[in-house]
């Protein structure tokens, strides 16, 4: 009688599906706000002009909760009146609207959006914290001793950021898995 309630849970399909739209979910969305913050972080550790500016910007999507963010998405995809329906029937020959968000696949794309443009800067910040923490001599050193950008990024930034990276994959997971 006490495992009753997991034996029903281990029979239950909709839990299986739930459970492999939230792996799918975990995966696709943490790997891509890492890669786009990763890359975000870099650009602006060698930016030089508007530096404080462009800090403030990328900060935008942070301001937000996360139920304005929803909403917002919402109406993006609104099969009505959405901003993605009206471009892609004015200039990507769509005849008809779509119903975004009702579909299984489109739906989760839309709610990845959601979650990559909230997400990223978070990611980017903790990033660029980390690449400007790192020790300059070391990358003087290796365009001395002829490293290309690529060699430094590969066998220098990538394993010295390696903990920022850690942190930020554990919060974004518990991100998830929170919601």
């Amino acid at each position: 009688k006490m495992f009753d309630n997991y034996i029903h849970l281990m029979r239950d399909d909709l839990f299986w599906r739930s459970l492999r739209n939230t792996v799918i979910f975990l995966f696709v969305s943490v790997n891509l706000e890492i890669i786009l913050g990763l890359g975000i972080a870099l650009l602006m550790a060698h930016m030089t002009f508007m530096r404080g500016l462009s800090r403030t910007l990328l900060m935008v999507p942070m301001m937000f909760a996360p139920v304005l963010i929803g909403f917002q998405f919402g109406w993006f995809f609104n099969a009505t009146v959405g901003i993605v329906n009206n471009l892609f029937i004015q200039f990507g020959g769509m005849a008809d609207p779509k119903p975004w968000l009702v579909d299984q696949p489109t739906g989760m794309m839309a709610i990845l959006l959601a979650s990559i443009w909230m997400n990223t800067p978070v990611v980017a910040i903790i990033l660029l914290a980390g690449r400007l923490s790192l020790p300059q001599d070391v990358y003087e050193s290796s365009t001395v001793d002829g490293a290309s950008p690529w060699q430094q990024f590969i066998h220098i930034t990538l394993p010295l950021i390696r903990p920022f990276l850690l942190i930020t994959m554990i919060i974004l997971s518990l991100d998830v898995a929170r919601a």
